[in-house]
Parts: structure tokens; sequence; C-alpha cells
């Protein structure tokens, strides 16, 4: 007996499987016949049409909201009760389907579950049991499956291939109806124009330029049909370019102090934007230089707002002071080598001490990351060196005492005389030992200054003459250089 209900049971399970099969292949069908026409209608329509950007939204959108409402209500559905997931047909529901199908078998089906369910709960039991094997029986010719017809789905399928064959027409001829149509629905946000035909090409290779220098635009047009104007569209201005005898068109943009974006135009079409760079090139605003000159000099130390060329003493320290604007770096060329500066205060200053030596030019050559340097400035530098003291002597003979010798001089140097020394050695003596001393000095009374006279006596036989012996002499004169040390 329970094998006949067994039977009875799998029959009806099969019928079920079938059943949710022929489900799903309707779903696909039918969401390829819906999504696919869609797709073709949007598509087409956007090509032909342009849609604006709000109807391009609503477009993108309602497709997502559709094509996510059938795939999930006629393909996963279908495919979780296929496997049993969720609630399925009961097999009172399958035999009502059976039924339709099958008139003739519809209530022995039914009773046939009826007395099913009836087994176990009356006392009767071989009785209910003849009874289900009498219409298992009666059931066992038919085909529960047969209710269910693949071929049902025939009409389906035309609606599907439909859009499909129409879409590969489509795209073996026109492709671009696909191409252009979605992607300007999928970019609803991105406004496109429509294209010209005919081309715009801007010959500039750079469009980067300092700022506040000009920059000549020569633009062109390509193509078969080409209009005779071509504009520029600026700033909501539109401006006609001058064409020259070789086909191209010309405009000048005179001082570009910031970045900006303009548009070709020509027959009612306009080009993508193009956009100049203004480039903020390093700059020096300003040079000062504070002067310290050597302390021996005597000079009161100097602050030049204004630097021009110097001429200043061997030593002095100059202290530079650099205002700059959109500067970095700054690569200072000095008589004495190369110094990099890239520190800088708030302000943009940068400061450099050296101490000078030498002749030359120095160069300031600001720079930065962008451009790289544009300009420089050069301050010629005319080291003096310190200059050798001078002595002049005249001499006299004291009338009153033959021995007595008097010198009357005068010493200049640029910055001071230290001293003065007076030399003298025997270059012939009566005692041979004279001969033999050394070269003796002796200090000159002097009152220390740039140029100063003074007097000096000289006792013959105070050094030690007698008659007969010569003596070799010299003044001796020395400055106060506190560079390289006194001469």
């Amino acid at each position: 007996m329970e094998r006949g209900q067994d039977s009875l049971i799998v029959r009806l399970e099969a019928f079920i499987r079938k059943y949710y099969r022929n489900e799903l292949l309707r779903g696909v069908l039918f969401s390829l016949a819906l999504l696919g026409g869609a797709f073709l209608a949007l598509s087409l329509g956007e090509f032909l049409l342009r849609f604006p950007t709000p109807v391009r939204a609503v477009c993108f959108f309602s497709y997502l909201a559709l094509s996510a409402y059938v795939l999930l209500r006629y393909i996963l559905l279908p495919l979780l009760k296929l496997y049993r997931i969720g609630k399925v047909l009961s097999y009172e529901e399958a035999a009502l389907i059976v039924g339709r199908h099958f008139p003739e078998v519809r209530d022995k089906l039914l009773n046939a579950l009826q007395l099913q369910r009836m087994q176990g709960m009356t006392s009767g039991q071989g009785l209910l049991e003849a009874g289900i094997r009498q219409k298992t029986e009666a059931l066992r010719p038919i085909r529960f499956t047969a209710a269910v017809n693949f071929g049902d789905n025939l009409r389906m399928a035309r609606w599907a291939a439909l859009p499909a064959l129409l879409i590969g027409i489509i795209l073996l001829f026109q492709s671009n109806v696909f191409t252009e149509g979605t992607r300007r629905i999928i970019q609803y946000q991105t406004q496109f124009k429509v294209e010209a035909p005919f081309r715009f090409v801007l010959y500039n290779k750079n469009l980067r330029v300092f700022s506040g220098d000009g920059i000549l635009l020569e633009a062109g047009l390509e193509g078969k049909a080409l209009p005779d104007v071509l504009s520029l569209l600026l700033d909501g201005r539109e401006i006609n370019m001058q064409r020259r005898s070789d086909g191209r068109y010309v405009y000048r943009l005179e001082s570009v102090r910031k970045a900006l974006e303009f548009n070709l135009s020509a027959a009612g079409f306009i080009s993508d934007p193009y956009r100049i760079e203004a480039l903020q090139a390093p700059s020096l605003n300003g040079l000062s230089a504070q002067l310290e000159y050597p302390a021996y000099t005597g000079r009161n130390n100097e602050l030049l707002e204004s630097v021009a060329d110097l001429e200043i003493p061997e030593g002095t320290s100059i202290s530079w002071t650099l205002k700059t604007a959109y500067t970095e770096q700054i690569r200072v060329q000095l008589p004495e080598g190369i110094q990099q500066l890239s520190d800088k205060d708030a302000r943009g200053w940068f400061r450099l001490k050296h101490r000078a030596m030498k002749s030359g030019a120095v160069v300031f050559v600001p720079r930065n990351k962008t451009v790289g340097f544009k300009d420089s400035l050069q301050v010629l530098l005319r080291v003096v060196p310190d200059a050798y003291p001078t002595v002049r002597i005249e001499r006299s003979n004291d009338s009153a005492m033959e021995s007595q010798i008097w010198f009357k001089g005068a010493a200049t140097d640029d910055y001071g005389v230290s001293r003065v020394l007076f030399h003298f050695r025997f270059v012939r003596a009566e005692q041979q030992g004279k001969k033999a001393l050394p070269m003796q000095q002796i200090p000159v009374s002097i009152q220390k200054g740039r140029d100063l006279a003074f007097v000096h006596g000289v006792n013959l036989s105070a050094l030690g003459m007698e008659p007969g012996d010569e003596v070799e002499y010299f003044f001796e004169v020395w400055d106060n250089d506190g560079v390289h040390g006194s001469k």
C-alpha cells in the first residue's frame, strides 16, 4: 500500500519540478524580451532625440529598477522554488493544475490525496487502503508531467528573439547607436554636445605662459565643408579670430595673469574647452644690503635699500636681503663661489651674509618647481684692496751742530699709518766690528692717521759714527690693514 502512495507523491514531485523549470524558462524569455526591448528603445531614442539630462537620468534609473524587478520576479524566484527554497506548490495545488489539463482524472487525483490525509485518522484502515489503491491504479496511465509543455513558450521565444534580432542588425550596420546612446544614458550627468561635421584644431603645443605675458592662439578647421568664420569664446564673449593666408586663424591674448578657459566656435558648433595656465614665475622684488666695514677703516656701517653696483673695501661683510615672490630657492653666484638659498621667512624674504674678498659679479637667480627660473639680478661688486702706505723724506743738516741731521717726512695711507721706523747700518767703518752689526731700527714718534707729517732728528755721534764711517739708512712706514695684517 505504501508503494502506491509513494508512486503518487513521486509523480507529483516530478510535475512540480518540471512546472518550475518551465516557469524559469518562461521568465528568462520574458526578461530577454522586456529588457532587450527597453534597451533597444532607450538607446535608439537617445541616439535620435538626444534627451536632456533629467530625461536621461529617469531612463537610467528606470531601467535599473525594471531590470532588478524582472530578474528577481521572473528568474530568481522560480530558481529558488525549483530547489524548494521558500513557499512552493502543495500537492493539492499541483493536483488542481494537473486536473485542468486532464479533467477526467481531476476528481480521482484529489480524492486519492484526501484519502491519504485521512489514513491513520479513522479506524477503517482496510477500506481506506483499498480506496487509495483503486484511485492510484486508475491514475497510473496518466503522465502528470505532460501537463507542462515547454513548447507553450515558443510564442514568448519569438518576442525575445525580436529585440535581439533588431539589436544584431543595428550593431552590424551602425553600432554607434548603442555605443553612443548607451554611454550618454549611463553618463546622464555629463553634457554631450552635437558633433560637428568638421574638426576643431588648436595648433598651440603649449598653453602655459608666464603670468603677465601674452600668447598667440593658432587654430583651424579640418573636414570637407568648412565655415569661413572661427570664433573664440572667452569669459562670455565671442571674439572673431583673424584668418591668415595659410588658412589658419590667430588671435593674441595680452597679459595673461590667471588661468583662462576658452572654446572654439564655428557654424553653431563649440569645441571642447581649452585651458591656458598662467605660471607664476619666481621674481626678485627688492634687494637691500647691510654693509659692515672692517673696523680699521673707520667707516660707519650702511644700509642700502636699493642696490646697484657696489665699491667697498676688501673684507667688508655684506648681509643681503632678497624680497621675492613665488620663489622656493635662490642660486647665488658670488666671486668666491656659488651658494644655494632655500630658507625664507614668512614674508618670502631670503638672507645671505658673506665677506667680500674678490671683485666680480654677484648674480641672484630665483627658482621654483613650476618654471625653474626666468629672470636674474646682477650686482657688480668692486672690492678695493687695502693700499700700501707711502712716505716722502726731506733731509736737512743742523747749522748749529754738524753731527745733527733732521728729516722732515710725510706719510700717507688709505686708512691710516700705524708706525714709522728709521733703519740704519754701517757700510764703512774704521772699526771692523761696526760693519758686522745687523740693521738697526729706531721708532719715529708720530700721531697715527691717514696723512701725517713728522720730524725725526738723528745725532750721528749718538749712532757711534766717526770720521770716515758711512751709514746706509731708510724710513719704513706701516699701515693698519685689519684684513691681511699690517704691511
